[in-house]
């Protein structure tokens, strides 16, 4: 029997890496992982293994172009101009408490369709989120 879900998350994937270097989702934060301990862009792949058809709900929702510690206000569009180029983005697990962070390289125009209709859907999800259904 295979035991799986937030609770048992490792703290570190293939595609995300816990800054406390903890195992389990809950009430924690991961950033992009490639292996290493330099900041690295994710890749279309990592973001579809947490949104695998470019959907979110109240259980994962996304914000791109958070700048902050951790990218640049750059947003879709005008990456979507200048192919290929990064976004950055963080994503939120209102229900354990999860963040995730890092830079997106957008390489496709498939690509850019995909994180606009994340970011739609993400917009919809937050304002659904604390409403009745």
């Amino acid at each position: 029997m295979e035991v799986s879900g937030p609770m048992f998350e490792p703290s570190e994937s293939r595609f995300w890496a816990s800054i406390f270097r903890r195992n389990g989702a809950h009430y924690n934060i991961f950033c992009v992982n490639d292996g290493t301990d330099r900041a690295v862009p994710a890749t279309i792949e990592g973001m579809k293994s947490v949104f695998p058809d470019g959907v979110a709900n109240k259980y994962n929702v996304v914000l791109f172009s958070t700048s902050g510690v951790h990218g640049m206000y750059t947003t879709i569009e005008e990456v979507e101009q200048r192919l290929p180029g990064e976004v950055t983005f963080l994503i939120i697990h209102p229900r354990t408490v999860t963040l995730r962070y890092g830079n997106v390289r957008v390489e496709t125009k498939e690509d850019i369709e995909f994180l606009k209709k994340l970011r739609e859907s993400s917009w919809a999800a937050l304002q659904a989120i604390g409403r009745p259904e």
